[in-house]
């Protein structure tokens, strides 16, 4: 096993020798260190590896059959490890691919400096690096063909329960996002010139650098980008839909809007990123309405407004805690397994809502999964 203990920085060259008179009452006399006692104590780069160990071994994600004598080895087992229990629930995942970070330092102790020694820090965090996009529009125009509402229901579903797991961007939002992205918080870009009073060459080429309503408008239905006012079927509805419809898309879809609705709510976890600033532009999906629609354009140019503005963040979720504190740790596991609940069934609605028109959704079987799952890093 590997030691958890205090190493020899520079081991004392006095050789043994036999025990020394008796000092006189009152006098300080320097001790006589043997060829093995190290005369400086330093903290052992072993230590926040073996302690991780440890956390994850009584959190039953490790093995004692992998423990490893060696840093090198037992780091690798530790990731691996980490790696089995978050692909056991993310392997079911088509659409969604979430990445993590683990990384173990040192956090002071601010009440003990100088004390006692510095506390070893584990801190997690999931987020998307590279999120895909998906078109959504014939599938929820014949949802809405079904049943006026159900496929403005499943859109609203995955906007709402996805901005607390893996947060996606959606076509609806397009309008919305442009207005303050762009033009200022005014409805139009026309509207944000004479706010501001440009003259007609500042205007122009605010004009050229913006996305005008006219053209946001003309690839995705209006009744969508101003759905926010627009009644979805109720539960009781859904339930019909699920049961009687003829329509087996529909089925599936009211079937999954029934257990999300079920679904615990999550926790927000942007509220500790919001103190920083800035917009979240991390999105795990980009969900289009056709090849035509801005969704991915004002998306990218937010993103790039934030990042040149060095403001905004792209984490879905950060944990901390003290690396050797079981508790958190099996408390942050608790919250993986509701965050994976959810985030499957928002996964199977847009595989569903993507239906023909994605590159990862047709033909595949259900239950398999396109991508290949390597969810863990660092």
């Amino acid at each position: 096993m590997v030691r958890d203990e205090w190493t020899t920085g520079r081991v004392a060259q006095a050789r043994p020798r036999n025990p020394p008179m008796a000092s006189a009452p009152g006098l300080l006399t320097r001790p006589a260190f043997g060829p093995d006692i190290p005369a400086i104590l330093q903290r052992n780069p072993l230590r926040n590896t073996a302690t991780l160990a440890m956390l994850l071994l009584d959190a039953e994600i490790l093995t004692e059959s992998e423990w490893r004598r060696s840093r090198k080895h037992l780091t690798s087992q530790c990731e691996r490890a980490l790696m089995r229990w978050i692909n056991e629930r993310a392997d079911a995942l088509r659409c969604i691919r979430p990445h993590f970070q683990l990384a173990c330092g040192i956090q002071p102790d601010p009440f003990h400096a100088g004390n006692r020694p510095e506390q070893g820090w584990l801190e997690i965090a999931w987020f998307v690096e590279y999120g895909d996009a998906f078109i959504v529009g014939p599938q929820v125009e014949r949802l809405e063909r079904e049943k006026k509402g159900l496929g403005l229901a499943a859109l609203r579903a995955l906007s709402q329960r996805s901005w607390r797991s893996f947060p996606m961007m959606m076509c609806q939002d397009q309008l919305s996002m442009a207005e303050w992205c762009f033009w200022g918080g005014e409805s139009s870009i026309d509207d944000y010139i004479d706010m501001m009073e440009l003259d007609p060459e500042d205007a122009e080429q605010v004009r050229a650098e913006s996305i005008a309503e006219a053209d946001i408008v003309a690839e995705t239905p209006k009744w969508l980008l101003k759905s926010y006012r627009r009644k979805t079927p109720a539960p009781r509805t859904l339930k019909q839909i699920e049961r009687r419809s003829s329509d087996p898309l529909a089925r599936q879809v009211a079937e999954v809007l029934r257990m999300l609705a079920a679904a615990p709510e999550l926790e927000d976890p942007h509220e500790q990123f919001r103190d920083d600033g800035g917009e979240f532009y991390g999105f795990s999906a980009y969900v289009r309405w056709s090849e035509r629609d801005y969704t991915v354009e004002v998306a990218e140019r937010m993103a790039n407004n934030e990042l040149n503005s060095g403001v905004g963040y792209e984490i879905c979720g950060l944990h901390q805690q003290p690396i050797d504190d079981v508790d958190s740790f099996v408390q942050w596991m608790q919250h993986m397994d509701g965050l994976f609940s959810v985030t499957r069934l928002i996964d199977r609605l847009l595989w569903l809502l993507s239906g023909a028109s994605s590159d990862h959704a047709p033909n595949t079987p259900e239950g398999d999964s396109t991508h290949g799952s390597n969810p863990v890093h660092g």
